[in-house]
């Protein structure tokens, strides 16, 4: 029994927490940056 619209919820869900994580890594970058370079000294 074939349910692609259940495969394609999930991806979709999938997609869009991946998109907003990357958006807030983005956001953090700077401080995350200033953090590994402090610990790289």
């Amino acid at each position: 029994m074939e349910r692609p619209h259940i495969v394609d919820a999930a991806m979709e869900a999938y997609g869009q927490v991946r998109h907003e994580a990357a958006l807030m890594l983005l956001d953090r970058l700077p401080v995350i940056e200033e953090a590994l370079h402090d610990a790289l000294r």
